[in-house]
């Protein structure tokens, strides 16, 4: 009976998840995965030299860290939105990894490759709206929906903080 209970739950994924690995010193787990939020430690930077900032700390560690990607877990280990909300609460807007520079309107994640839809929920209902010259994905507070972040399109020049995060 109980074999069988425990084997309906975890069909309907109702299941606690693991954790997928153990996170480096500064790091922060949110649903397995392991993000380094450079407001820790003060850090800012344009897009490009956040990217690099993430792969050196990558080095420095010897694992392989890019800046933060949504989208990528899906079910019950799915931390998109428990991101959001942590970039929310720290009222700070935060570079994440992904780009439309290569091809405007096609967002590509740097690490995975992958394409984050247009049409994801994730977005601010106006974003994107920049054009050819706002190329750079960022985690963005609007003031009337501070329960979590939205992704907008921004200069990636801007100087801001990001995320950093562990690929497994």
């Amino acid at each position: 009976m109980c074999r069988q209970l425990l084997l309906l739950l975890a069909t309907l994924g109702l299941t606690q998840c693991s954790s997928r690995s153990s996170c480096p010193p500064l790091f922060t787990e949110i649903e397995g995965v392991c993000y380094f939020f450079s407001s820790t430690i003060g850090a800012k930077a344009n897009w490009y030299n956040a990217q690099a900032a993430c792969q050196k700390l990558g080095t420095e560690h010897g694992v392989r860290i890019g800046l933060a990607e949504i989208g990528r877990y899906s079910g019950c280990a799915s931390p998109d939105v428990e991101l959001m909300k942590t970039v929310s609460d720290m009222r700070q807007p935060v570079w994440l990894g992904t780009s439309d520079s290569a091809s405007e309107g096609t967002w590509v994640w740097q690490h995975s490759r992958q394409i984050l839809s247009i049409h994801s929920n994730m977005w601010y209902y106006t974003e994107p709206d920049s054009g050819p010259t706002v190329n750079c994905l960022t985690g963005w507070i609007y003031a009337p929906y501070r329960n979590r972040a939205y992704l907008a399109d921004l200069q990636c020049t801007h100087v801001q903080h990001y995320v950093c995060q562990k690929f497994t």
